[in-house]
């Protein structure tokens, strides 16, 4: 327990999970989830997550979370510091939903971290977006179909699959 500039700080997280974690993920750069998930009414809930490869289907875990009064950098930054202090990770593949305070934190205590936005969280900012434009369900949808597209196909290219991203795209109706 840490309290930060009149915000206190809980990190919780079980010690017999943190050394499974790292005998799962030993040599190799892990995939770790992040988000606020629960507003408990006077605190928050951000939980750290990751899939259990030894597992048939992988199954999602809960490796650490923080409960914390205030949606701060500060606030975040306490959960990566006791990550790297209990795993030794430096290096890791983080995904989550674009807050600005995660991502400043995830910046200032995990340097060599790969930050990769959430799918869900950037299509739902597009059909926000569009709401708020005055679109209609129909253009949420487009759009959203549009924008999933576009993100399956810059994987597709990014792991030089150029040939089934192509067909993909011919075989994807993205007109309106």
């Amino acid at each position: 327990m840490e309290q930060t500039k009149d915000n206190l700080c809980v990190v919780v997280g079980l010690p017999d999970i943190i050394v499974d974690f790292k005998e799962v993920h030993r040599g190799v750069t892990p995939t770790l989830y992040y988000d606020t998930t629960f507003n408990m009414g006077d605190f928050y809930v951000s939980a750290l997550l990751y899939r259990h490869t030894v597992f048939v289907n992988a199954p999602v875990m809960p490796l650490m979370m923080l409960v914390h009064e205030r949606r701060t950098t500060e606030s975040h930054e306490l959960l990566f510091r006791w990550l790297e202090k209990l795993t030794g990770i430096k290096a890791v593949v983080i995904v989550v939903d674009r807050e600005p305070a995660i991502t400043n934190a995830v910046l200032k205590t995990l340097p060599q971290a790969k930050i990769v936005y959430c799918w869900n969280h950037v299509i739902g900012d597009v059909r926000a977006w569009i709401k708020s434009s005055g679109g209609n369900s129909a253009d949420e949808q487009f759009y959203a179909s549009c924008v999933r597209d576009l993100l399956i196909i810059i994987i597709f290219v990014y792991y030089n699959c150029s040939q089934t991203a192509q067909s993909y795209s011919t075989n994807t109706s993205i007109r309106r």
